[in-house]
């Protein structure tokens, strides 16, 4: 069965579950308040109007979460199902541009994380449709546990089929920066319940507006590093103006980074940095002139001596972003070989930042696997052994068997090489025709990524 043939069964399934589920547990529509229901399913989509998207489409931060938990616990399992499922509905849904099993997945384990909470709350012996804090809280927060669980996972198996990826990548790249709002907001549930049922409609909106502010707050957070990101493909972009055939090179050695920092178990934090520092490890070649930076053929002495300043060009120009941490002595040293005999400073072994190493075998691999103005492209497998070769000599051979390990994954190698032919194709419509390719420069080097050991 294809990927899309997966992933569309997954959504039906969901969907018909959350269908059973209300068959089950089917809403209790005695004493229900409907304004109260109508008035949290208004809060539920306006939070959900507000979310705030997080960066590279790693999911969105907002309080719906709390809502839908309050929901389940004021109005019961079937309510909430109903209404977390319907009012989290969002504008892309809504407009088209979202697939159909798509948004039948996303309303169905919403609604069944609504109601399974809802369940949870009443095993637990919570009070049905009046939750007081002292008395209920210990259910209430069993019940968040609970609908956190259901939607997480859900996503988690989802997103992993999708994307195919193993599940933990794919809860590390999507799912765990959004951990931290459940949780914070977690408790906030059984509050704004209790608020609604002792306080009413008054209380709950004087509670809710601080979760508004909270929730803007973040927001601007966010602006501020989506514009910090906007400056990074700024720098890269400027670049990529200067060599069309490089194009593409440096998301690509920083995907590939962050992929193999994940697979060595670094903290994400950290895997995020790595992934900037793959994206930014030729900045410097801004300062490297035209002449020597775009020349086809050897380089002389001096003109090598040039390129060769560019990786320290470009742990200057980071070092003055504070933002960055140690991005600008991770791209300085990204050029130092295993064995003492790289530049600027021929550091060895693990006197080289782990993360130079990281980016030193990314650099050439994906170079390796380009055509540039001064080489043809290597095959995948040619390219694979050079670096199994260079293990011990260039690269660290600790790096170099987590990035064959990757590469031993059909659906790798096929994003990989499509990504590379793409932006191949772009660059030599931007050359139009191209230039003439007289052989490889001196020393091994040229105005590409970094080639493996001679």
């Amino acid at each position: 069965m294809r990927r899309e043939q997966i992933v569309v069964a997954v959504g039906l399934v969901y969907f018909l579950a959350a269908l059973l589920f209300l068959w089950k547990v089917p809403p209790d529509f005695s004493g229900v308040s409907w304004g109260g229901v109508l008035f949290f399913a208004v809060l539920i989509a306006l939070a959900e109007f507000l979310r705030i998207p997080l960066p590279r489409g790693k999911g969105a931060v907002s309080v719906t979460f709390p809502l839908g938990n309050a929901t389940a616990l004021l109005f019961g399992p079937g309510i909430a199902t109903v209404v977390a499922g319907l009012a989290t509905l969002d504008a892309q849904e809504l407009s088209g541009k979202v697939k159909w099993h798509v948004v039948l997945f996303n309303r169905a384990q919403i609604g069944l994380s609504a109601g399974l909470a809802g369940v949870a709350y009443l095993a637990l012996g919570g009070t049905p449709g009046t939750p007081e804090l002292a008395r209920d809280l210990l259910p209430a927060l069993g019940s968040a546990l609970v609908m956190f669980l259901v939607n997480v996972t859900s996503a988690v198996l989802f997103l992993s089929l999708r994307d195919r990826m193993p599940l933990w990548d794919t809860w590390l790249l999507y799912v765990r920066s959004i951990v931290p709002n459940y949780l914070g907001t977690a408790p906030l549930g059984i509050i704004l319940a209790a608020v609604f049922n002792s306080v009413g409609y008054l209380g709950a909106a004087y509670f809710f507006l601080p979760l508004l502010v909270a929730q803007y707050a973040f927001k601007l957070q966010n602006d501020m590093r989506r514009a910090f990101l906007g400056t990074i493909s700024a720098l890269t972009a400027a670049l990529d103006a200067k060599d069309p055939y490089t194009a593409g090179h440096s998301e690509r050695v920083g995907e590939l980074a962050a992929r193999i920092g994940r697979a060595m178990g670094l903290p994400e934090n950290r895997v995020e940095l790595l992934r900037y520092a793959g994206i930014l490890h030729d900045v410097g070649k801004i300062g490297i002139r035209d002449q020597v930076l775009l020349k086809p053929g050897r380089f002389t002495p001096e003109e090598y001596a040039e390129m060769k300043n560019h990786p320290v060009l470009s742990g200057r120009i980071l070092a003055n972003a504070e933002a960055m941490g140690e991005v600008g002595r991770w791209v300085a040293h990204h050029h130092e070989h295993w064995n003492g005999q790289g530049y600027p400073d021929g550091l060895t072994g693990e006197r080289i930042p782990l993360e130079a190493r990281v980016i030193a075998v990314c650099d050439a691999f994906d170079a390796m696997l380009s055509r540039r103005t001064y080489k043809e492209s290597l095959p995948w497998e040619a390219a694979c052994a050079e670096l199994r070769r260079c293990a011990g000599q260039q690269f660290d051979p600790q790096v170099v068997d987590v990035l064959l390990g990757l590469a031993a994954d059909p659906g790798f190698r096929q994003s990989m090489v499509t990504a590379v032919e793409t932006a191949q194709a772009q660059a030599a419509m931007a050359l139009e025709g191209g230039r003439a390719r007289p052989g490889p420069p001196a020393n091994g080097s040229g105005g590409g990524g970094g080639l493996p050991c001679s």
